[in-house]
């Protein structure tokens, strides 16, 4: 039996490409599968979902209006079946598959979703005070009213016209829940979630596993699988000898010299795709120093990019000139990325004050993951790149 792993990588810095390596076999029904990632999930309720490890194991048991594509960001139904804006495009009014029920039996209608989005955008609501909702304007922010027309077909208004609403409503952050699972968790529904998707949700060992089981009564193409374990495993080597020894199926976000060791490995699959994700430098611009531009101007082109692309992410990834990748909808070929030139970003430190440079904290992320498999290799080679001009970096971990 062939593994599989995927790898999936980005920066500011750069953009990467994302792997997963997986044994290959024709599919049957029935069997596990164990899936090995980089650290437990947070919450399993979506909509206050920050974080990568949550959204993989929620999207098994929660499902959106609408769904991105397999191969592209663009949108098509899930337990929407059509969509309609009007004229003046403030109301987007969506008709619902009709027959599908919760995993705990209770049925999928226009009042579900009425209580799904009030809860996280409506203060007033009964349910907010049970979730922490960090990232409303991508998601839900600019929906200022729910609507239930009838049972099946709700209405979302928003204050001005929002093209890329139907985008948002793809995203992790617009779930549909249960109602009647909400009311009875209440603060603990991210952790006992209760959705309309393949799986559901069977037992969480917190910094261990969850585990997930079939849907018998999915609405849609029914999964093979009989159960899904997602084993959190922090430590890319780890992760590796795990998938190695058979004691998991798949593993993601391995590191670069992980993925070439697969790639030789006839026993394994390695799936490769666009990633979606970036990684990059954030400069606190509150602080005196970075809220000089002239001082952001010459980070960038203090930093060697493209070496780092070879040396940390082993070709994975490609130097980012966009807030996001080029699979993102927006994304404009057309900037100019700043080159790498030790004079020019001394020149510019000079101009803006700091002609023998500064001190300052470079803070790196405490664990890896697929668009920062090395932080701290990666934060030192950025310490010796802002070193060569003038630029005292002290790495914190």
């Amino acid at each position: 039996m062939k593994k599989a792993i995927w790898v999936s990588l980005s920066l500011s810095v750069l953009f990467l490409f994302a792997a997963t390596v997986l044994a290959a076999e024709t599919p049957v029904k029935g069997g596990t599968l164990t899936w090995g990632r980089g650290g437990d999930s947070v919450t399993l309720d979506l909509a206050q979902a920050t974080d990568g490890e949550s959204i993989k194991a929620g999207i098994q048991i929660l499902e959106n209006l609408v769904m991105f594509k397999k191969d592209s960001m663009d949108v098509e139904p899930q337990l929407a079946t059509s969509w309609e804006v009007s004229k003046d495009g403030l109301v987007w009014t969506f008709k619902l598959r009709k027959g599908v029920k919760f995993h705990d039996g209770t049925p999928f209608n226009a009042h579900a979703v009425k209580v799904s989005f009030e809860r996280v955008i409506s203060k007033d609501h009964p349910f907010h005070k049970y979730g922490t909702w960090r990232y409303p304007a991508l998601g839900l922010g600019p929906v200022k009213e729910v609507k239930v027309i009838d049972e099946y077909t709700v209405a979302l208004r928003t204050e001005k016209p929002y093209a890329p609403l139907v985008a948002n409503l793809a995203l992790w952050l617009c779930p549909i829940l249960s109602p009647t699972a909400i009311e009875k968790y209440k603060e603990e529904i991210g952790r006992n979630p209760v959705g309309t998707g393949p799986f559901k949700f069977v037992k969480w060992v917190k910094d261990d596993q969850i585990i997930l089981e079939r849907n018998e009564d999915y609405w849609g193409q029914k999964p093979h699988l009989d159960r899904i374990f997602l084993k959190a495993i922090p430590e890319v080597s780890a992760r590796y000898m795990a998938l190695q020894s058979g004691a998991i199926d798949i593993a993601d976000d391995l590191d670069p010299d992980s993925i070439q060791m697969a790639k030789s490995n006839p026993n394994f699959n390695v799936i490769e795709r666009p990633s979606i994700n970036v990684g990059y430098l954030a400069m606190n611009t509150k602080k005196p120093l970075l809220s000089n531009k002239l001082v952001r101007q010459a980070f960038n082109h203090a930093i060697d990019k493209q070496t780092i692309v070879k040396t940390i992410f082993r070709g994975l990834a490609i130097p980012a000139k966009n807030p996001f990748p080029p699979s993102i909808w927006g994304y404009n070929d057309k900037i100019v990325d700043y080159e790498y030139n030790v004079q020019k970003a001394k020149d510019l430190l000079a101009k803006a004050g700091y002609p023998k440079g500064f001190d300052i904290e470079l803070w790196a992320m405490p664990v890896s993951r697929g668009y920062m498999p090395e932080p701290v290799k990666t934060a030192e080679l950025i310490q010796g790149y802002l070193a060569a001009v003038g630029i005292n970096a002290k790495i914190v971990r």
